[in-house]
């Protein structure tokens, strides 16, 4: 968490040095177009958590609360995610999980030292394949 909050952090150093920064970042991630695109991955795993859950004992109330949660989900990450031009806004990775982390760990104890976060894109192996036999 302390990487994400310094990444969020920078924006504020970027904003002093050159306060027109944030004017080439007129677009946003999460669009109404990739609104529904994206509805239709979380709604499946709120649902699909839900599911997993409602077997777990003392975990029943929050079965309720997820499927309340899919409802309302992706226009509120939306509605969160949109750029307030009378703001402060600051940068964001836009798709930060587990495959896009890179960690660095203690070779003693085992523990995290250290994260980075990155922006994997799957590529077409195929066609990767096939420009290095070529």
């Amino acid at each position: 968490m302390s990487k994400i909050a310094q990444y969020h952090a920078s924006s504020v150093v970027l904003r002093d040095k050159n306060p027109n920064f944030f004017q080439d970042f007129s677009s946003n991630f999460y669009t109404e177009e990739a609104d529904r695109a994206f509805a239709v991955v979380i709604r499946g795993n709120v649902n699909n958590c839900a599911k997993v859950i409602s077997n777990w004992s003392g975990f029943e109330k929050y079965v309720d609360v997820l499927h309340s949660l899919v409802v309302t989900i992706t226009s509120d990450v939306t509605k969160a995610m949109k750029r307030d031009v009378t703001g402060f806004n600051v940068l964001n990775h836009g798709d930060l999980w587990l495959k896009n982390m890179m960690f660095q760990y203690n070779e003693q104890t085992g523990e995290v030292q250290d994260m980075s976060g990155y922006n994997y894109i799957k590529i077409n192996k195929i066609k990767i394949t096939m420009f290095n036999k070529t």
